[in-house]
């Protein structure tokens, strides 16, 4: 069988909508029972990403890698798409067995290409890209099917590796090959709420570049100002909610997820998204309190474990993905 073929990767543009969890360590041994069953599959994984010196792709929430599949190999650029489950994705299968070198114009042609191109313009041109960091992962697949569509499970288990440091990795994406969003969404959150997943909004190139700058985690996403989309407000409140499940974190991403919460609030307004707007102000109070003891305590970068709770418990998780519900078209109705 052509792995690449059977996975995608040759396809040569895609918007991919996905969603990915980390899965807590004790719950990892019931999760993988249920995605090897007979039709899964298992592959080894091997990537290298790259940047440029100024890391101008990781500002830019690009990512560009060369990954071994298999027998086969695969240039992959994701660029962030419309809405937080949505980014670019161009895939080229590339022929040979060794690593080949690096050609970002492959991806020519495509969407997430020219935001490449746009990426590296902004930056001065012909900035050289380098290795930055490494990932290594055995996946297991397995199709699902549910409403009419086709959904792949993708359970990752590896590590990522950068300058003589590495990060383990334990997480599962679900991707919608086939079908409305709205199904991949309740997909997920069936799962997630029998296997205590929890919604991850950062990515592999993301911890890689933190492991390869140093950094315990990602820095605070700022709440745009002046939103004007749900899809806008909603993307930095998910990435601080992220950084802070993972027990990672600072004052500073509590205060920017209370910002962004209440900015969602006001856009959501007093219509029939009001029950999904009372369940965010129910947020505030714990959020407040969490954000007054660690800021009463200088220096401690452990988030505080009823704040650690909140976030992590299912009301919460399923919260998020109600929200990522409202930021999809609407379903036409039948006939």
């Amino acid at each position: 069988m052509d792995l690449a073929a059977s996975h995608g990767s040759i396809a040569r543009m895609a918007t991919e909508i996905e969603l990915k969890f980390r899965i807590p360590r004790q719950r990892l041994a019931a999760l993988h029972r249920a995605v090897a069953t007979r039709s899964a599959h298992s592959l080894p994984l091997a990537a290298a990403y790259f940047d440029t010196a100024g890391e101008h792709l990781a500002r830019a929430r690009t990512a560009l890698r060369l990954r071994r599949e298999a027998d086969a190999w695969v240039q992959t650029l994701k660029a962030e798409g419309a809405s937080p489950l949505q980014r670019l994705e161009h895939n080229v299968a590339v022929p040979g067995a060794a690593q080949p070198a690096l050609d970002i114009g492959r991806h020519d042609g495509s969407a997430a290409g020219a935001a490449l191109r746009r990426v590296l313009d902004d930056a001065g041109g012909h900035q050289p890209l380098v290795e930055r960091y490494r990932t290594t992962v055995q996946r297991t697949r397995r199709l699902l099917r549910s409403g009419g569509a086709r959904i792949e499970l993708a359970l990752d288990e590896g590590a990522v590796h950068a300058g003589g440091r590495s990060l383990a990795l334990c997480e599962i994406e679900f991707e919608l090959l086939h079908g409305l969003p709205q199904v991949l969404l309740a997909v997920a959150g069936r799962w997630a709420l029998r296997h205590g997943l929890l919604l991850d909004m950062r990515s592999k190139s993301e911890l890689g570049h933190c492991l390869a700058a140093g950094l315990d985690g990602s820095p605070p996403t700022m709440a745009p100002p002046h939103a004007t989309a749900l899809a806008q407000s909603l993307r930095p409140v998910l990435a601080n909610a992220s950084q802070l499940a993972a027990g990672l974190g600072q004052p500073e991403h509590v205060l920017q997820l209370r910002l962004g919460l209440v900015q969602l609030r006001r856009m959501l307004g007093d219509g029939p998204a009001l029950p999904l707007s009372a369940r965010l102000a129910a947020l505030d109070g714990p959020l407040v309190r969490a954000d007054q003891v660690w800021r009463a305590v200088p220096g401690v970068k452990q988030v505080p474990a009823d704040l650690l709770a909140l976030l992590c418990q299912p009301a919460t998780q399923q919260l998020w993905l109600d929200l990522l519900a409202l930021t999809l078209p609407a379903v036409p109705p039948p006939g």
